[in-house]
């Protein structure tokens, strides 16, 4: 938008103090995900606007298997991108036909664990869930069940061993 310093000053004249924008991986896999070619580009250009008038930045950003195969890259990179604040997280299934279609890209517990020490490095939302990615598999919380210990209802149960579970 040719209007964005006067629509993000306005922003800020109305109180907001933060924006919060997602990347699902580098270039490509980012397009692909949000359906818009460009749209990569588009978002590291908006963190520059978004700081250009004095606002925060936070980055959320959501694994997925697209994006493992290239994560090495994409950590470097987010380390030299000015954001407030940066948050990882994998997107918790929901039954409804936008989120069925990210099956197909979940990310696996073999896809994630070679790169923990970048997540914790960067992550700036707590690192209990990365550190301990193995208590977080279906395995663990059907043996848990199994052993008595009580479940909480906001986990959420993903399929298989190869799978991460996230506290809702």
């Amino acid at each position: 938008r040719d209007d964005w310093q006067i629509q993000l000053s306005r922003l800020k004249e109305l109180g907001t103090e933060t924006i919060v924008v997602t990347l699902h991986g580098r270039d490509h896999v980012h397009d692909e995900l949000v359906n818009l070619r460009g749209a990569y580009s588009l978002t590291k250009e908006a963190l520059r606007r978004i700081h250009a008038v004095g606002l925060r930045c936070y980055v959320n950003v959501y694994l997925n298997a697209a994006c493992m195969p290239t994560f090495s890259a994409f950590g470097e990179e987010l380390r030299r991108t000015d954001f407030d604040a940066l948050f990882f997280g994998i997107p918790v299934y929901v039954p409804h036909a936008r989120l069925r279609n990210y099956e197909a890209i979940r990310v696996s517990l073999h896809q994630v664990v070679p790169h923990i020490e970048t997540i914790c490095s960067l992550n700036q939302g707590g690192n209990e869930l990365w550190e301990n990615l193995a208590d977080y598999t279906e395995a663990s919380l059907c043996r848990q069940a199994m052993e008595g210990v009580e479940v909480s209802e906001d986990w959420f149960a993903y399929y298989d061993d190869s799978s991460i579970i996230e506290l809702g």
